[in-house]
């Protein structure tokens, strides 16, 4: 099974698809957006989830601060997902969106 990088318009990783499944690993601290959701969200780039994700595809987040694997199919970020656009500086984030972490099936990965 061939693994594919999906990347931002300017180039930007977001994660890497294969079999299904778009897998990203971040670092909670510095990746977690806590504005949105009871304990925070993550967040993906938003024409990349839904322009380039085939049907029934779910996203892995990995934090690699915390040991915990976060997976959510691509259906449930469209349904509670919010849209947010964010521009910092001369830096454009696109528009993203986020997921608040009380939707997401969790694993702890290590640190048991």
């Amino acid at each position: 099974m061939t693994a594919t990088q999906l990347k931002t318009k300017d180039g930007r990783l977001v994660g890497t698809l294969k079999g299904g499944v778009l897998s990203k690993t971040v670092k909670g601290s510095q990746h977690k957006f806590r504005k949105i959701g009871v304990n925070g969200s993550w967040g993906i780039d938003y024409e990349v989830l839904m322009h380039q994700l085939p049907a029934r595809c779910s996203v892995r987040i990995t934090d690699t601060e915390s040991g915990t694997m976060y997976m959510a199919p691509i259906e449930r970020w469209k349904e509670y997902g919010e849209i947010l656009h964010f521009k910092e500086g001369e830096v454009d984030h696109y528009t993203q969106i986020f997921l608040p972490l009380e939707y997401f099936d969790k694993v702890k990965t290590h640190g048991l």
